[in-house]
């Protein structure tokens, strides 16, 4: 409800940025795993969908 309420009651708009912050937290992780060593990570490795 409170994600509705900052959109005014726009579930479209809601929508929208909401999708718009996963690809953007995407690209983050993405960025990170790229610049993080293998060691830093333990053989980590980050997976970009959920399961």
């Amino acid at each position: 409800m409170s994600v509705l309420k900052g959109f005014e009651g726009d579930a479209l708009a809601a929508i929208r940025n909401l999708l718009a912050d996963a690809d953007f937290l995407r690209d983050q992780l993405w960025i990170a795993s790229n610049l993080m060593s293998k060691g830093i990570a333990r053989g980590w490795k980050p997976q970009y969908e959920r399961t």
